[in-house]
């Protein structure tokens, strides 16, 4: 990473201890261990495991992507894979597996894999014709009106508890892509390399969507974990530089 700023590689050094502790703490809330995992967990809890976890996961996508400006993969672009040329010598650059979309699970495997691509913000002005879903109104008992003939009404119940498995999941898949974020960010810049030398309409190529980082506006997010994604999140929304297409090209 001899191309970025030092401060910038001061900044990402102390970024990944950090994360790792943010995942510690996490499965501390949820009771996670390396073997077991709770099925179902309070609303309360998820908020605030949510509360963590998404911009714990914004940070290590910035992370990642600023490794994977400054790979050099051209060698791995030119050299066929053993699968490639058995099927007809095709190299890896042609046959790149699209790491923004959520792989399938194969049989009973749990589905940890980390999301690289963040979806993007649809505007409610782009369905301007149609209109606005009506905000669903709470449910509950109606209001609590105290009569001296009737006795006293009960508290409500407390809120049931949800499915803790997509959760899990998503810090099985943060802890997998901190312990080794080389192999995502080598996909990620071979999928780069591909993208500059294809002569193709410009498309997604930032996994990092425009706009705030989730966390970035709310105030239960740590406070070194906020300053440490607004310094990088900086460099990392900017986007690789790309040339321009040969027959979009003005002469």
């Amino acid at each position: 990473m001899t191309g970025l700023d030092r401060h910038l590689q001061g900044a990402m050094a102390q970024a990944w201890p950090l994360l790792r502790r943010m995942v510690l703490v996490m499965a501390g809330m949820l009771g996670m261990d390396e073997d077991s995992a709770p099925e179902r967990v309070s609303r309360g809890v998820r908020i605030a495991v949510l509360r963590i976890l998404r911009p714990a996961e914004a940070l290590t996508r910035h992370l990642i992507v600023l490794i994977a400006r400054e790979m050099d993969v051209t060698e791995a672009l030119n050299k066929p894979c053993r699968e490639a040329a058995r099927s007809g010598g095709q190299t890896m650059g042609s046959a790149l597996s699209p790491i923004h979309r959520k792989a399938q699970p194969r049989g009973d495997q749990p589905k940890n894999h980390f999301i690289l691509f963040e979806p993007l913000r649809i505007p409610r002005s782009i369905f301007a014709d149609t209109a606005v879903p009506a905000r669903p109104k709470p449910k509950g008992a109606g209001p609590r009106i105290l009569s001296f003939d009737r006795p006293f009404p009960v508290t409500p119940a407390p809120a049931p508890d949800v499915s803790a498995s997509s959760l899990t999941g998503r810090i099985r898949a943060l802890e997998k892509a901190l312990a080794a974020p080389e192999k995502i960010a080598r996909r990620h810049a071979i999928f780069l390399e591909r993208d500059r030398r294809s002569n193709q309409l410009p498309g997604r190529i930032n996994p990092i969507r425009p706009g705030p980082a989730p966390g970035m506006r709310s105030h239960h997010t740590p406070p070194d974990l906020k300053e440490l994604l607004l310094f990088i999140g900086i460099e990392a929304q900017r986007g690789p530089p790309r040339p321009t297409p040969a027959r979009l090209t003005l002469s």
